[in-house]
């Protein structure tokens, strides 16, 4: 692990441990009339929190994946939403294939350049499509199902809800016209108007079974437990073969943080279908959630033996493989997601940490610059990218890159830590100073571990100041903080040392090397202690394990 700053100034840890991407919950239903392929939809996660783990003590830190996904996650609406089927027009081939020329925009060009784009994951060129067909031919159904699908997947709910509701229009009697605008309002937290349109659906047809079960989805987001279960109970009693209730049950269990309940739904969807590739992808998101991480890559496994086309079920045995530590076969299976979609989300940003991990700085940054290439209003990659040039000594580039970050995201904490880092070796100690002062007013006093880091960084900047009150102040409240933070107590070792205060010296670098037996540089100082001390014998150890680290 490389150490900061060995002659000038103290040496600190960077903050920024992976986050590696969760789920993305999907959203599946039963066909209404013909078997068709589940649909999944990617949504936001919530926001990894900077500094949460800290990296290891005093080393270049590990980049931190993008809140991303785990893509086929199983999600709220339950719900697999299927075109009409009459209007939907026979795809070519992905087999080289060629994005469509455009001789006449007629709506049918407009369509396929839609159906391109959406094989292609190019979503938003996807939507733009549909839209353009939409405004020549209004009253094509299909067309409104399409742009739907995209626009939940993009995360524009509302605006999916007012193309579902203009199919409906189109055709009040379509089931399942319905039935998908339910799922769109459940996805814009529209309860109140799911609840409804569920509610009269079933009285017009109280054995549409996926209906109860998409309406126990909505009571259930909406915090009423028991009128949910009744729905799905009665699902079950309409059609208690029927494997994709259960799924869908357990899909909404997940959905509310449930994983336990949501396995044993899973598990009774596969008892009646163990062939659908997403039952055993959605039970591996579930024994992930429990921490059974082997039994996980197991299920991931045996669904992409069912469809190894689906990138989804790829990236989720990427991510816990990753996980468990297993780097090599993570980077096999994003490798696979890229070969099937090279835009998919998060892919290249969880990539590039493995091959950071590994040490092959190259790969990793080339990685990262496509994601921040994909996805330039994230600041998760540019802040990766300041890690990766911090870990090749490539300082300016590094301080360049945390401040883009900083542009997108000026509350990122890790941005913020990462930039003080190399403003410290850069020699920039005053900027580093305020940094650290600003950085702290940020960071919750219940955030012990963090702000030892930062004051542990903050004392190196002291010292290189010469300011060694300062130093050793913010070096003791570090150890304060987090008594096991190894680089604290070597902070407090140099001022100690610079001071001539032998015995404290000696202290605080038996502590640092008790805490990390391999930091190169606490052992070299304490065999300087142990020589200004007299002891020849004990200073020679030291020197020798010094030694024997820096060579490894």
């Amino acid at each position: 692990m490389t150490r900061l700053l060995r002659s000038t100034a103290l040496a600190a840890a960077l903050l920024a441990l992976p986050a590696y991407a969760q789920e993305t919950p999907a959203a599946t239903a039963a066909p209404p009339d013909e078997a068709a392929a589940p649909t999944e939809e990617a949504v936001g996660l919530p926001d990894v929190p900077g500094g949460e783990a800290a990296a290891e003590e005093a080393g270049i830190p590990d980049v931190t994946e993008d809140a991303g996904a785990e893509s086929d996650a199983p999600g709220p609406a339950a719900d697999e939403e299927t075109p009409p089927g009459a209007d939907t027009p026979a795809l070519p081939s992905d087999e080289g294939e060629e994005e469509p020329e455009v001789v006449d925009a007629a709506p049918d060009i407009y369509r396929d350049f839609g159906d391109y784009y959406l094989r292609h994951g190019m979503l938003e060129e996807a939507a733009d499509s549909y839209r353009k067909a939409l405004a020549q031919a209004p009253d094509v159904l299909s067309l409104h199902f399409k742009l739907g699908e995209v626009l939940r997947r993009l995360g524009q709910h509302k605006e999916a809800v007012e193309v579902l509701r203009s199919a409906v229009a189109l055709d009040p009697s379509r089931v399942e016209v319905q039935n998908n605008l339910g799922v769109a309002l459940v996805a814009a937290g529209m309860l109140d108007d799911a609840e409804k349109l569920y509610t009269d659906l079933l009285k017009e047809h109280p054995s549409y079974a996926q209906g109860h079960v998409n309406l126990g989805v909505a009571y259930l987001k909406g915090g009423k437990g028991a009128e949910a279960v009744a729905q799905y109970n009665e699902a079950i009693a309409i059609d208690p073969d029927n494997a994709l209730t259960y799924y869908n049950v357990g899909n909404a269990y997940l959905d509310q943080g449930r994983p336990a309940e949501a396995l044993s739904w899973y598990d009774r969807a596969l008892e009646r279908d163990a062939d659908r590739a997403v039952f055993h992808n959605n039970r591996g998101v579930a024994l992930r959630a429990l921490g059974r991480l082997e039994e996980a890559s197991e299920s991931y496994g045996r669904a992409i033996g069912l469809d190894a086309g689906d990138p989804d079920f790829h990236f989720n045995l990427g991510l816990v493989e990753a996980e468990m530590g297993h780097l090599d076969a993570s980077v096999i299976a994003y490798r696979h997601v890229i070969e099937l979609n090279d835009r998919y989300p998060e892919v290249h940003n969880n990539q590039g940490a493995n091959y950071f991990r590994l040490g092959v700085f190259p790969q990793a940054e080339t990685h990262f610059q496509h994601a921040a290439q994909q996805d330039p209003e994230n600041p998760t990659a540019p802040n990766n990218l300041c890690v990766v040039y911090l870990a090749q000594r490539r300082d300016d580039e590094a301080i360049t890159a945390c401040e883009q970050a900083l542009a997108l995201d000026p509350g990122d904490r890790d941005a913020r830590y990462n930039r003080m880092q190399a403003l410290v070796r850069k020699g920039r100690f005053e900027l580093a100073v305020q940094e650290g002062h600003d950085l702290l007013a940020r960071v919750p006093p219940a955030a012990a571990p963090e702000r030892a880091q930062v004051m542990a960084t903050l004392s190196a900047a002291h010292f290189g100041l010469q300011q060694y009150a300062g130093a050793m102040d913010a070096a003791r409240q570090a150890v304060a903080a987090d008594p096991t933070l190894a680089r604290a107590h070597y902070n407090l070792g140099r001022v100690y040392q610079q001071e001539g205060r032998d015995q404290d010296a000696l202290e605080s670098f038996r502590q640092a090397t008790r805490l990390d037996a391999r930091d190169a540089e606490a052992f070299q100082r304490l065999g300087e202690v142990y020589d200004r001390m007299g002891d020849k014998e004990a200073a020679e150890a030291a020197y020798r394990r010094a030694g024997h680290l820096h060579t490894e």
